[in-house]
């Protein structure tokens, strides 16, 4: 009960209030171990009664109550509370006692280590040598930052797996951003000058301050590892402060640190100025997370609790002009002249808002912009709302249609192109450069089909292709002829003129340089890898590029998926995954090299594969994902059966037309697998990279046959539906395949004698055969089980191991894990030529009854590699 002193005080500070805004706002720090200091400062408020808990997962948390009495302007009301025991998040919540009204409901986290991180700060390229905000003046780590994405704070995390030497992940921290800074902070005092040698490794750029001075700087664009960096300073006597910027063009982020004396050990001789800490665990960027035919959830976070709303607008309906991204971000697709909608939040102070966006209307684009609203309304200079990026949705179409995503693709080839030498002077071979550029275009269409497929019906890569002849001259150890050589973008926009075309008219561009050199008295196509960089000016757009003498189809398929990423990373979205396959960032899966890893991660943004268990097949929960994509535009297509599979539709790459299913029926021959599924569980690929489809077709599941592969068992029943196979190899495999080059080939594969056999005997010599194993059955670039060998009838001629365990590494080859003595041939001119392979414990091949495993086979008859399956593709089995 309060005493007549404080009672006065409690009007004074209502008399004080009165006529102003009300308003609330909490922060935390560690008062002593164990202890957390809760601070209210708040206008509007005094008198109230507030009911403080800090819960822990299920343990009973610590409450108190707390009158307040003190408002903002006199330091505000201070809350102790004891932190519980355990390792589950700590939240705090605050009620008004009177009617139990919520008024501040988020997570708080710890920091043990005193080190702080800022960002991502939007920069063009990798941002490498632009000094930016945090780089000016001493070390404050309550200071903010303005961008253009909205205010940057430098917040504290637990450095432990740093200071261990591990990677610290920046997408982890900040959400993933390509085209972006991070910063990395920290102070330490010295009794007196002390040399030291920092060893850094970064993804991408580094550059590192200490004490405002820039002491090391490397622009190189790399995947990180430990001790990339090796650089030599002095701390001076008394305080320091250490700066760590890494910038990233795009994909992984990350920094990996240690501190070391000159001879190597661990640097001693300094404290900590900055202590152990707490604060709010921040919310993350906004991103929708649910999308219905008339809703959607937006979720909005925010550094530290503070309340929110949503502004909401219609979008365009056509494409927008890619060129406006570079001011406007994913606004670009929202015209300036659409009114918007307020949409109020709910007052209740929180650092994850989720806004519900109810009463839409149906196949409908629109824009969400969370707006974080100012903590402290009466401060001096009053800071604006802070604003999230947009984010861009597209609510599901009516019954009976399905939405597409069409991507404008223009394919520009630079058709004459000549390397420096005996070349320049001789004649162009137009006629062979056509006849080339004809059969990449007709390698173009696998590859659009592929992405249609693979995504679920739900993207479209609408190509134009377009010739420009004027002749360029080119160095022959340019990386990807004419393509990146500094004049392509002049070219393009002068061959798009000729051709009545525009950069607006395009979301992203394949630049294919048709390099030729004279060798030997004739002209030589070299090939090359492939380089994309994107969205970026001036088109903003994408751009891949490389020779025409590579395999255009699935450099097409790889190059673009890097452009494709991009667009996710800027419309928000940065866990769409980055197509170079790495277990240790989560890139890798269950699937097969090239081709199917690139399938694999299609169908994983719809929901039709999973993480978790990656490899089963699912019907699409988030196929609105799609349409989540800033560039482009979105159309609705007849579906009459509400699977997924358009109707009849020329302009897409397949319908049901095509399928030869049934627009009327989801599951055209009843055999328990829908259309989708039936299109989906095929390749649809004759060419892979260095590999091709045995036969010279697709294999096709049938969604006219039941039984696609005559077992008896009808395809959505059988876990192999393209194979007479049995589920597992304790009854031999046998299948028969058959191919121009190898005629009759026949195939088994069978558990025995302690060994995994694999036996073919072709109708033809076999030149060579190779073998995959992996033997976990968990994907090849995953884990320390992948096993490869080649072999004739004769002897193994090669084996290898790939190791994808070691984190923060490439999978990379490690023969000792394959030795000789795990493999034995043996070779019949009636049985054919079995290969045995046995269990090896270090190799990751237990052998133990039920162990599943994925395996691929490919022929070499004299022509190149023939798969058995599909390409890149495992049959997954148990032993």
């Amino acid at each position: 009960m309060l005493g007549t002193d404080g009672l006065v005080l409690v009007l004074l500070a209502m008399l004080q209030e009165a006529g102003a805004a009300p308003w609330l706002r909490a922060d935390v720090r560690l008062d002593a171990p164990g202890k957390l200091w809760l601070e209210i400062r708040h206008q509007g408020w005094t008198g109230r009664t507030l009911e403080v808990s800090l819960q822990r997962g299920e343990i009973p948390p610590t409450r108190t109550e707390r009158r307040l009495l003190t408002p903002s302007g006199d330091g505000g009301d201070k809350v102790r509370l004891d932190i519980p025991p355990g390792e589950d998040e700590l939240w705090v919540t605050l009620r008004e006692r009177a009617g139990g009204k919520l008024v501040l409901e988020a997570p708080v986290a710890l920091y043990p280590h005193g080190w702080f991180v800022c960002g991502p700060f939007p920069v063009p390229g990798t941002g490498f040598g632009k000094k930016l905000a945090p780089e000016n003046g001493p070390l404050a780590f309550s200071e903010s930052f303005e961008t253009a994405d909205g205010v940057r704070s430098w917040r504290p995390f637990d450095a432990a797996d740093l200071l261990r030497g591990e990677r610290l992940d920046f997408p982890a921290l900040l959400g993933g951003r390509d085209h972006a800074v991070a910063y990395v902070g920290t102070q330490w005092r010295f009794e007196k000058r002390t040399k030291a040698v920092l060893k850094l490794g970064s993804d991408d750029i580094l550059e590192v301050f200490l004490n405002g001075r820039r002491v090391h700087a490397n622009p190189a664009l790399r995947g990180a590892a430990a001790g990339q960096d090796s650089v030599d300073v002095t701390f001076q006597a008394g305080s320091n402060d250490l700066l760590i910027k890494v910038g990233n063009e795009g994909g992984a982020w990350g920094l990996y640190f240690q501190a070391l004396a000159p001879e190597g050990g661990p640097l001693q001789g300094f404290e900590q100025l900055t202590q152990s800490s707490a604060g709010w665990k921040p919310g993350g960027p906004p991103r929708i997370v649910d999308v219905g035919a008339d809703r959607a959830v937006l979720e909005v976070g925010s550094a530290a609790p503070a309340p929110a709303h949503v502004l909401l607008r219609r979008a365009r309906t056509d494409a927008p002009d890619p060129r406006d991204w570079m001011t406007r971000g994913a606004a670009m697709a929202l015209p300036y002249e659409v009114e918007e909608t307020a949409i109020p939040g709910d007052g209740v102070l929180r650092s994850l808002h989720r806004f519900e966006l109810a009463g839409l209307d149906a196949g409908t684009r629109y824009g969400a912009l969370g707006i974080v609203e100012p903590a402290d309304p009466s401060a001096p200079a009053p800071p604006q709302p802070r604003t999230s990026p947009w984010r861009l949705f597209r609510t599901s179409p009516k019954p009976g249609r399905t939405a597409v995503l069409h991507l404008r693709v223009a394919a520009v080839f630079f058709a004459d192109v000549v390397e420096r030498g005996p070349g320049e002077q001789r004649e162009m071979p137009k006629a062979e450069i056509q006849e080339r550029i004809d059969a990449a275009l007709r390698d173009f269409e696998e590859t659009r089909r592929f992405y249609f497929v693979h995504s679920g019906c739900r993207v479209s890569l609408d190509l134009e292709s377009f010739v420009d002849w004027e002749r360029h001259v080119v160095n022959p150890d340019t990386d990807y002829g004419f393509s990146y050589s500094g004049g392509e973008w002049a070219a393009t926009e002068r061959t798009l003129g000729e051709a009545g075309r525009a950069p607006t008219d395009f979301d992203c561009y394949l630049l294919v340089s048709c390099d030729r050199t004279w060798d030997g008295g004739r002209w030589v196509f070299p090939d090359s890898g492939g380089g994309t960089l994107g969205p970026l000016p001036p088109f903003g757009a994408g751009k891949s590029g490389w020779k025409i003498g590579c395999d255009n189809a699935w450099l097409y398929c790889h190059e673009f998926g890097h452009a494709f990423d991009a667009t996710w990373a800027e419309s928000g979205y940065p866990e769409f995954l980055f197509n170079h396959f790495y277990q240790w960032d989560g890139s890798a899966h269950a699937h097969g090299e090239h081709w199917d890893g690139n399938g694999w991660l299609l169908r994983e943004w719809a929901g039709h594969a999973r993480r978790d268990q990656p490899t089963r097949w699912f019907p699409a929960d988030r196929a609105w994902r799609y349409c989540l994509n800033a560039w482009g535009s979105i159309r609705d297509y007849d579906d009459a059966d509400g699977d997924g599979v358009p109707d009849a539709a020329e302009a897409l790459p397949l319908d049901e037309a095509r399928f030869l299913s049934l627009p009327s029926a989801a599951d055209t021959d009843a055999d328990g697998m829908g259309d989708l599924e039936e299109l989906m569980r095929s390749a649809w690929l004759v060419n892979g990279l260095d590999e091709t489809q045995c036969g010279g077709a697709p294999r096709l599941l049938s969604p006219v046959n039941s039984d696609t592969d005559g077992d008896g068992r009808a395809d959505g029943a059988d876990p192999q539906p393209h194979w007479a196979v049995p589920d597992d190899l304790r009854t031999p495999n046998e299948f028969v395949v058959s191919d121009a080059a190898t005629g009759v080939l026949r195939v088994r594969l069978a558990w025995h004698d302690g060994a995994l056999r694999v036996t073919l005997h072709a109708e033809k010599d076999m030149v060579r055969a190779r073998v995959m194993l992996d033997a976990d059955n968990d994907g090849w670039y995953v884990g320390s089980d992948n096993i490869r060998v080649e072999f004739d009838q004769d002897r193994v001629l090669s084996r290898d191991f790939l190791q994808c365990a070691v984190p923060d590494k490439e999978a990379f080859s490690q023969p000792e894990n394959a030795p000789a003595d795990m493999f034995t041939l043996e070779s019949s001119p009636t049985e054919g030529t079995t290969l045995a392979i046995r269990p090896r414990a270090a190799s990751g091949f237990a052998g133990e009854p039920g162990e599943p495993i994925g395996i691929h086979i490919a022929i070499d008859a004299g022509g190149g590699w023939l798969t058995l399956f599909e390409p890149h593709a495992f049959l997954r089995t148990r032993l």
